[in-house]
């Protein structure tokens, strides 16, 4: 995987110059898409095996721009991916990568909560990172659920902020956990259930970003920005600390 993203940032520098001033230019080298991207590779294997060999249609949402969906079609080959993402702008940067790869995601400049891809038309979506980003977490459930297959797998990465001053705390979490319980089957139920019921969670030995002094500085979450701390300040809220103490979770449902 990393010489595949290596490579292919390499090709498209011109692009990921352009992307990198909104995010990053090489996300694979991020605090914690080295774990998330591998994680989702790993469940998607899993479930091309559930159906013996055959072709998979995948959704990427809140996709961005990665080497990632290139990857996936590269690893198994014939993989049918979407990506999905609110940001218009990504369209000319779709159509120049596809230009040059041999693989050519779909993408589709929607929000990930009105897709209006086929109903029960992908039998995976994977979200990395996203629903931290965002508070209707039940629309974007019921989306994912919609374009799901039955059987279909939902992959879901997100960041849990373990001081609670940054999206999603703990207690946040799980309420999001719940709701996820609520409409999907998890795949490995005591690993839900720790985050659940397990009190000192955040106290045991887990990645996060703080402390983190051995990580170069370009592997950690941004620090916050000079206007958002006068945000904070002229909001009566503390502003942010210099280092987010973050960690994250990567889980996966099933649609009954």
């Amino acid at each position: 995987m990393e010489r595949f993203s290596n490579a292919f940032v390499a090709r498209h520098e011109d692009t990921f110059r352009v992307y990198s001033t909104r995010w990053v230019r090489d996300p694979l080298h991020q605090w914690s898409r080295q774990w998330e991207y591998c994680y989702v590779m790993q469940e998607l294997l899993a479930l091309q095996n559930c159906h013996d060999g055959s072709v998979l249609s995948v959704l990427d949402a809140g996709s961005g721009i990665t080497f990632f969906p290139y990857y996936i079609c590269h690893a198994i080959p014939g993989t049918q991916v979407a990506c999905c993402d609110v940001d218009e702008s990504l369209t000319p940067l779709y159509e120049r990568a596809n230009k040059r790869e041999s693989a050519q995601p779909l993408f589709v400049a929607r929000d990930i909560r009105r897709t209006e891809l086929g109903e029960q038309s992908r039998d995976a979506v994977y979200c990395i990172s996203v629903l931290e980003h965002t508070h209707n977490h039940e629309e974007i459930l019921s989306e994912f659920h919609r374009v799901l297959k039955c059987g279909g797998w939902l992959i879901l990465t997100f960041d849990i902020s373990r001081d609670g001053r940054d999206q999603i705390s703990l207690s946040e979490s799980r309420q999001l956990v719940n709701k996820l319980c609520t409409r999907f089957s998890p795949t490995d139920q005591k690993a839900v259930e720790v985050l659940l019921h397990d009190a000192d969670l955040l106290k045991r030995d887990v990645v996060a970003t703080v402390p983190r002094s051995e990580w170069p500085r370009h592997m950690l979450p941004p620090r916050p920005s000079l206007r958002s701390c006068i945000r904070d300040v002229l909001s009566l809220q503390r502003p942010a600390r210099q280092g987010k103490d973050l960690t994250f979770a990567c889980y996966t449902f099933r649609k009954s």
